[in-house]
C-alpha cells in the first residue's frame, strides 16, 4: 500500500443517501446496512444543531486529475453530536472502489465528517487552508470500510482481543488508535527483527554476505524491500487499526478535528 493517501483530492458531488420521512410505508427503507451510535467526544471546532454526519469517500473516477470524493449524507437519530444512532442504507457508488491507494477493487473506504447543514458545499473550497466554515471537521478515529466480499483475517487489522482481523461482508467500522508505550517498543523490536531478516533472506538468495542494507546494490536492494513490505503489516500500522462491533449495544465516541481532513496518515 501507499504510504500516503493522496488519492481524496477534489470533492466533485454529493451523493445523498437520505430520503423522506419513513413514515409512510412506501418510504421504509429497510433494515439499515450498518448503524453507529455514539456521541461526540472531542471536537475542535463546536458542533450543534446545524452540523450533519457525512461520509467522504475516496474514490477515482477516469475524469479526476488525482481522485475524486463524493459526500453521502447519512440517516440520524437522536441528535447529533450528542446522543445519537448513523444508520447507512445503501452500498457506496462503484466508483469509491479502491479508493486511497486501496489495492483491492473490492473495498471502499470512507471518513466520518461533520459539515454544517444550509451551507454550499463548494466543492472548490473543500481543501482550502484554512478550510471553509462549513467544514466542521473529520473524526480522526474512526474510519468506515466497506467490502464487496468477505475479506480473511490479515494482520492489517486486528480485533479488540489483539488477534489477526478480517473484514465481513458489507460495512466495518475501523478504530484508529495510538499505541501504548509498551506496545510501541514491541513494534520496535519486531521492525529490527524484520530488518534483519530481510537481509538475511537477501544473503540466503544469492549467496551473499552482506551486513548493512546501505550496501545492497540496486537489484538486491529490491529484493531486500519486497520481502520487508510482504512481512511488515505484521509488526502492525502507525496507529493501532482494530475492527470494532457497531450497533446500539456498541456505542463510539467519535473525536473530530481539522487536521489532515482528506487523509489519515495510518499506513
Amino acid at each position: 500500500m501507499n504510504p500516503h493517501w493522496t488519492k481524496f483530492a477534489s470533492i466533485l458531488g454529493v451523493l445523498s443517501l437520505a430520503a423522506c420521512s419513513a413514515q409512510a410505508d412506501h418510504d421504509y427503507k429497510g433494515e439499515p446496512m450498518m448503524v453507529i451510535s455514539g456521541s461526540v467526544e472531542h471536537s475542535e471546532v463546536g458542533l450543534n444543531q446545524d452540523a450533519v454526519p457525512v461520509l467522504g469517500w475516496y474514490a477515482e473516477t477516469p475524469t479526476a486529475k488525482e481522485g475524486v470524493g463524493l459526500f453521502a449524507r447519512v440517516d440520524v437519530t437522536g441528535e447529533f453530536p450528542n446522543r445519537f444512532s448513523l444508520k447507512i442504507y445503501e452500498p457506496p457508488p462503484p466508483q469509491t472502489r479502491g479508493g486511497a491507494d486501496i489495492t483491492s477493487d473490492k473495498i471502499a473506504v470512507a471518513r466520518i465528517l461533520a459539515l454544517r447543514d444550509g451551507a454550499d458545499w463548494n466543492v472548490d473550497d473543500f481543501y482550502n487552508s484554512p478550510p471553509p466554515d462549513w467544514v466542521l471537521g473529520a473524526a480522526g478515529n474512526f474510519l468506515v470500510w466497506y467490502a464487496d466480499e468477505d475479506i480473511p483475517p490479515t494482520p492489517y487489522f486486528r480485533t479488540e482481543d489483539g488477534a489477526d482481523a478480517g473484514l465481513a461482508r458489507g460495512y466495518n467500522l475501523i478504530r484508529l488508535a495510538n499505541w501504548t508505550e509498551d506496545e510501541q517498543a514491541q513494534r520496535t523490536h519486531c521492525f529490527d527483527a524484520l530488518k534483519r531478516d530481510a537481509l538475511a533472506n537477501v544473503n540466503d538468495k544469492h549467496g551473499t554476505a552482506y551486513t548493512d542494507v546501505l550496501d545492497l546494490p540496486e537489484d538486491l536492494r529490491r529484493d531486500y524491500f519486497d520481502y520487508f513490505n510482504e512481512h511488515e503489516p505484521a509488526c502492525g500500522h502507525k496507529v493501532k487499526v482494530t475492527v470494532v462491533p457497531t450497533g446500539a449495544d456498541h456505542p463510539v465516541s467519535l473525536s473530530f478535528s481539522l487536521d489532515d481532513i482528506d487523509w489519515v496518515d495510518w499506513f
